[in-house]
């Protein structure tokens, strides 16, 4: 059963109702940097940032009491704290076991830190984007302007040519009569 898990790809880890960990796979281990041994018989939340660690076993503790749900039976996006130190973002889905008159905590973890990352650059992009049809309108709407204010030149021209050529027909119209 644990080589099963530990080729699953999601981490997985179960932890008792203290939040000790008791059994951790290889996904995990390598999610988190750690050897499988150094998690297993500590409190889950080294796997955490510190806000989030000194909240958990509270947690823990009142879903025992209210049966409230927050995370177990639910799942969540939540961050994760490497080895490195490096925080990750996964979502996690904990579900409750009952085994042997006993309570665990099995959390499936998903890392993601490539979502999240496609997300920002999606994001940036965008934003560039957004930035370019900004600056090609606005330079779309110069050369319009530019455009409007030739084609008024260009009718004033024209009508001033008109009026000049109706003041030439009618003195050439006066010359014609005046030599007639």
């Amino acid at each position: 059963l644990k080589a099963i898990f530990d080729a699953v790809v999601s981490g997985m880890i179960i932890i008792d109702q203290k939040g000790i960990v008791e059994e951790v796979y290889l996904a995990t281990s390598g999610l988190f940097g750690y050897p499988s041994e150094e998690i297993v018989g500590n409190n889950v939340s080294m796997l955490m940032p510190l806000h989030r660690s000194i909240r958990h076993n509270s947690y823990i503790e009142n879903y025992q009491k209210t049966r409230h749900a927050k995370i177990i039976g639910i799942g969540r996006e939540v961050m994760g704290k490497r080895k490195s130190g490096e925080e990750f973002p996964f979502w996690l889905a904990v579900i409750e076991v009952n085994l042997d008159n006993r309570v665990l905590y099995t959390g499936f973890i998903h890392d993601l830190s490539e979502i999240k990352n496609a997300e920002f650059r999606l994001k940036a992009l965008n934003e560039e984007l957004e930035k370019k049809v900004v600056e090609r309108t606005y330079e779309l709407e110069k050369v319009v302007n530019q455009l409007l204010s030739l084609n008024r030149q260009l009718e004033s021209e024209i009508s001033n040519k008109i009026k000049i050529q109706l003041k030439l027909r009618e003195r050439e119209a006066a010359l014609e009569k005046s030599l007639a």
